[in-house]
């Protein structure tokens, strides 16, 4: 390897990096072919046992928007419009959040697998600390909704009914925030299990809340956020609960709070790092947005014909917990440094940007979906939702299980077994993703008619719904990309090549072929699929020229900013890649 990736994503020769490790961990030995294939399995073991976990947390997450839209659907093609509106905004911000925190996810995987537990704790309790003001100013943004859909040229009636939706999703941003920090420290730990068993019961919850105050109680289109907001703060309270029973086997990264950790010097690792996960995450996810708003152009049913469409392949897309976790007790001490929350807010702050540039450019699909009318709106929307959901409940899932053991590996120091879950986890992600484009492909009639009761967004969501199972599989790549170098610290890059893939080639495209080319909904889609394939390929080929030993040397730096109190445990990884820690309940 002659070059390598340094860290603003620039190419540097690899002998800047060659210099000598530090301790016997650095050293690679020489692998003969046995030992490599033994050392891949053991990749593949330890991937698929964080993976499937994580897999069923997600389903069980990720369906919550989708049974919303069910309820929704059946009530009208106008109510599902308004919904669509409303659910877009909120994604807008909500996906620049779930970018942001993964900052949370390297800074903690990273400590875990080096056993700096100062470091888990204070990173732990520093996104408990942030996280506050960053939602009050994501619920003051979400509370826009109504005139920001006007000034896009939305239908005024249908922009006052989502501005009435999204003022009621509002108050269970807080817990649902909390909730996933509190599930992103759990699994950095490898305790994934609760997770999954609390997603079981919130849908429970969630479908019971829906049909009482639809139907029940009379709310209507109302009681859908209503819903969602009480199953969030269920969520919150279930974890809450789990991890106080728990608190005596969590006492070695119970959070610390305190001043001295939220010093600059601290905090800038974070920032840089939750900065440029926003952005990545808000340039793939906004461009999605923008289909919405196109396809409200067309009418009303390519309208709800997108938004089926586009809800199952978000629910497909977002069916993974992606925050960190949280505890029930403070104790207002040293480690809340500013030395400490430097690299927090540098990480923070960068995956904030990343994960927002991608969502983002989701969210402006359904604002253009909504210009193209009802119809392409709700045929757009259910589409990206169910996409949606199996991006984040199965390719998304291995590339979260893909960020934690590639961040616990390169933490201890083992940068090859770093590599080769890399390598793992792409086999894992394409193989899962082929079996569900398998399923889904013939079963778009069935999934028109889940979502909608009006024919016209049936029969439209019937033909989006191929088109998504080719998008899909590029979208898995993606996300494997991004689980890798997240795990790696880089959220930047995955920033920008949110922004090439989304905004630079997606979101045009898929305009030029909607209203020029006059393919109609049919253009946003194609539009995203080649911006898809375009970002995978590129992620890929940066991969392959990451020096993985100065990776392994960052990760020394990062986390030497905590000055530790206790000390520092022998590694929980075995020399294999394997780790003791097995996935716990």
């Amino acid at each position: 390897m002659n070059e390598s990736i340094n860290e603003d994503g620039e190419s540097a020769p690899a002998s800047d990096f060659a210099a000598a490790k530090t301790g016997p961990a650095m050293a690679l030995a020489t692998d003969t072919t046995e030992e490599r294939m033994i050392s891949y399995r053991q990749h593949m073991i330890d991937v698929s046992k964080l993976t499937y976990p994580i897999i069923l947390s997600e389903i069980f997450q990720n369906t919550l928007p989708v049974v919303d839209i069910g309820f929704v659907g059946q009530l009208g093609k106008n109510e599902l419009a308004s919904a669509a509106l409303a659910t877009v905004w909120f994604n807008l911000w909500n996906e620049t959040m779930i970018g942001f925190m993964t900052a949370t996810d390297t800074l903690l995987s990273q400590s875990y697998g080096a056993n700096r537990l100062d470091n888990f704790s204070a990173w732990t309790a520093n996104s408990l600390v942030i996280i506050v003001p960053v939602t009050a100013v994501v619920s003051g943004a979400v509370a826009l909704c109504g005139p920001c859909m006007k000034l896009f040229g939305q239908d005024p009636d249908l922009a006052d009914e989502a501005s009435k939706f999204s003022y009621r999703l509002i108050p269970g941003l807080f817990p649902y925030y909390l909730f996933k920090i509190q599930t992103k420290y759990l699994q950095s730990q490898n305790r994934v299990a609760p997770g999954a068993w609390i997603g079981l019961f919130a849908n429970g919850f969630n479908a019971l809340f829906n049909w009482f105050l639809i139907y029940g109680v009379g709310w209507g289109l109302m009681g859908a956020p209503w819903a969602t907001s009480l199953t969030r703060l269920v969520e919150f309270l279930l974890i809450s609960l789990y991890m106080c029973a728990n608190r005596r086997s969590l006492k070695d990264t119970w959070p610390i709070f305190s001043r001295e950790n939220l010093r600059h010097s601290v905090l800038k690792p974070f920032w840089k790092l939750a900065i440029s996960g926003a952005l990545g995450f808000a340039a793939e996810a906004w461009s999605f947005e923008v289909t919405t708003i196109l396809a409200g152009l067309l009418g009303t049913v390519p309208l709800d014909a997108h938004t089926i469409t586009l809800t199952f392949a978000t629910f497909i897309y977002l069916s993974f917990p992606y925050a960190v976790g949280m505890a029930a007790s403070i104790r207002v001490r040293e480690n809340l440094r500013h030395s400490v929350l430097k690299p927090f807010w540098k990480l923070a702050i960068s995956g904030a940007l990343g994960f927002a540039a991608e969502a983002w450019s989701f969210e402006v699909t359904t604002i253009l979906a909504g210009l193209l009318g009802t119809v392409p709106l709700d045929a757009h929307t259910i589409t990206l939702t169910f996409a949606t959901f199996i991006y984040l409940s199965f390719p998304y899932a291995v590339g979260m299980a893909a960020s934690i053991r590639v961040g616990q590996l390169i933490g201890d120091q083992k940068p090859s077994d770093a590599k080769r879950s890399a390598h793992t986890s792409y086999f894992l992600g394409c193989i899962i993703q082929l079996i569900l484009i398998a399923i889904i492909w013939p079963c778009g009639d069935i999934i028109g008619k889940i979502f909608s009761s009006n024919e016209d967004v049936q029969q439209l969501v019937s033909q989006l719904i191929p088109i998504s199972c080719i998008f899909m599989m590029g979208d898995s790549i993606q996300s494997i990309n991004s689980g890798v170098l997240r795990g790696l610290g880089r959220q930047k890059l995955v920033f920008w090549l949110a922004i090439l893939g989304f905004w630079i080639l997606g979101v045009p495209l898929g305009a030029i072929l909607t209203f020029v080319v006059d393919l109609g909904i049919f253009g946003i889609w194609w539009g995203f699929a080649i911006g898809i394939y375009m970002t995978s390929i590129i992620g890929i080929w940066f991969l392959r020229r990451v020096d993985w030993d100065h990776e392994a040397k960052r990760t020394i730096k990062r986390l030497s900013s905590v000055m530790s109190t206790r000390p520092v445990l022998e590694s929980s990884l075995t020399p294999g890649g394997g780790s003791d820690n097995e996935p716990k309940v």
